[in-house]
């Protein structure tokens, strides 16, 4: 069995309706669902939808959440699997494909009505002409900046990060340190780190970083990988750890920014004290405001065309474990245009679908700007597994590096 990440395959035609049977059969026992590498209420948000499935076709599904802290190869048995997973990508997705069973997949229909750039991120069995985990729902890393500052500082536009700075200059002048991130989640601070080396760099930077992170994934040791990433002159992030010390220095992030948790940020935002954040879909989904209203949001910036680009943005993938007709179904249906919607709307993630409707601004442009791009990288905090401690060392090395402190 061959199976890719990548199907060369060009998708022609418009959207195809996915014809859907009329009712589910029950077939001994529950159908057990699993999900890892989930936000609690993106997990509940899916679960709402497959309810609302379930409950017109007259069946009904148990739910599984892995434990994270876990390699999700070790999780999933080897008989008795679950009939689906639903997960994330890097080595999230990976596993579970590895995991399945022979003729687990579903027929490449299914994803005709997507956006092409998750069309190819799908995993394909290309000797069977079946997709083994299918897109369905994706975020984006971005940033955030409040529209009074950009209309007063009469910068005009900002398409580099040389404009970027000169709005920063001028926020600068009316807050204290104007950027603001949540740098307490280690994933918030590797995951920017790998956007912000894809846009000044180009993607060759990020997939070098990736390939760093698997040579070591194996006896991990935060303080050696750092100084790989970081500290040579030809290591892919030294040119992005340079230019966020120079913001640094210059007082433009907040000193406090890698101890932030998203409330923190959502604090500072409201009570005006920051204009500028560095965030994504699935973290101004979880705050408890609606401070970010008044801000604009842009992808990382870059000299570099949009056909270069390779934006980050986490997917969220179901993975058919088994050869049941029930999940192959049930994907049909979460690939429709009427659940796509319902699933961007539970979760608050941007919709796979290129032509449904979304529930806002906010997953429309996050849809439109992975459409733009080539394939989606996953953000290096899922390229590997790793322990949340391993990950913390990590970020807090290549933050020290950042603050000057090494």
């Amino acid at each position: 069995m061959k199976i890719t990440a990548k199907k060369t395959a060009v998708f022609a035609g418009t959207v195809l309706c996915t014809a859907v049977c009329a009712s589910f059969f029950f077939l001994g026992g529950k159908n057990q669902i699993a999900f890892y590498g989930l936000s609690e209420s993106q997990v509940k948000g899916i679960e709402s939808v497959i309810d609302a499935i379930s409950e017109k076709q007259k069946i009904k599904y148990e739910y599984l959440v892995y434990d994270q802290k876990k390699n999700l190869s070790s999780l999933i048995p080897i008989s008795k699997k679950p009939e689906l997973v639903f997960t994330v990508s890097g080595h999230g997705v990976e596993s579970a494909v590895s995991k399945a069973e022979k003729k687990s997949g579903v027929k490449i229909a299914l994803l005709a009505g997507m956006t092409n750039s998750l069309q190819q991120k799908a995993f394909y069995d290309e000797s069977k002409n079946t997709v083994l985990a299918v897109p369905l729902l994706s975020d984006h890393i971005e940033i955030d900046v409040r529209k009074s500052d950009f209309e007063k500082s009469k910068v005009g536009s900002v398409s580099s990060w040389k404009d970027f700075e000169k709005l920063c200059e001028f926020s600068a002048r009316k807050t204290t340190n104007p950027i603001v991130f949540s740098g307490r989640k280690p994933d918030t601070t590797l995951d920017m780190m790998g956007a912000m080396a894809e846009s000044i760099d180009g993607t060759s930077s990020y997939e070098e970083a990736k390939k760093i992170l698997k040579e070591n994934e194996k006896n991990f040791d935060a303080v050696k990988v750092a100084k790989l990433l970081c500290d040579n002159d030809n290591s892919p992030l030294i040119t992005s750890v340079r230019l966020l010390s120079k913001w640094y220095k210059k007082g433009w992030i907040h000193p406090e920014s890698f101890s932030f948790s998203a409330n923190d940020v959502d604090a500072f935002v409201k009570s005006g004290a920051a204009s500028i954040v560095f965030s994504s879909l699935e973290e101004k989904r979880s705050m408890k405001s609606d401070s970010l209203t008044k801000f604009s949001t842009s992808y990382y910036l870059s000299e570099k065309s949009g056909a270069e680009r390779t934006f980050t943005g986490k997917i969220v993938f179901a993975v058919p474990l088994s050869k049941s007709e029930n999940s192959r179904r049930l994907i049909s249906q979460l690939v429709s245009p009427e659940y796509q919607e319902e699933l961007s709307r539970a979760t608050g993630l941007a919709p796979a679908l290129a032509q449904c409707r979304t529930p806002d601004k906010q997953a429309y442009e996050a849809r439109y700007w992975i459409a733009q791009s080539n394939p989606p990288h996953a953000g290096l905090s899922r390229e590997i597994f790793i322990s949340e401690k391993q990950k913390i060392s990590l970020a807090a090395e290549i933050a020290s590096r950042i603050k000057g402190e090494k």
